[in-house]
């Protein structure tokens, strides 16, 4: 079962984003089902690896869109990139270092946060991108 399922109240309405969202979805839910099913630290941590590299890729895809565009709020809402990410990261470390077990209490941090940012900040930039062409970062 999905911790969350993607459905049309999550789009922003820019097919790259909505697309980037749909895969971070997928690497939460796959974090998710490891634990659920008890999988080893080795691939958890894989997992978990992949959620943190793919969440910076989508973060500089969106701060290039908004350096191109000239994004009003771009500040705040990099700032929040650089909370999410600084965040993530330590509870990478901590995992890697064995001082920190992936509990229901950092999932629902994780899912939270993806949840608030897309239905909050993202879809706040909607009729900003409307009608422009912003591509995935390469």
């Amino acid at each position: 079962m999905a911790l969350i399922s993607w459905n049309e109240s999550l789009s922003v309405g820019v097919d790259t984003f909505d697309d980037q969202h749909k895969v971070l979805i997928g690497h939460l839910n796959a974090l998710h089902d490891a634990m659920r099913n008890g999988k080893s630290n080795e691939i958890i941590t894989k997992v978990l690896d992949g959620l943190v590299k793919y969440t910076v890729y989508h973060f500089t895809s969106e701060e290039k869109a908004f350096e191109q565009y000239d994004y009003p709020d771009a500040d705040k809402h990099k700032a929040e990139h650089q909370f999410f990410t600084q965040k993530a990261i330590d509870l990478q470390k901590q995992f890697q270092a064995g001082k920190l077990f992936i509990s229901v209490d950092v999932l629902n941090f994780l899912m939270d946060w993806v949840q608030n940012h897309i239905l909050g900040s993202d879809a706040a930039y909607r009729s900003f991108f409307a009608g422009k062409t912003v591509k995935a970062e390469e």
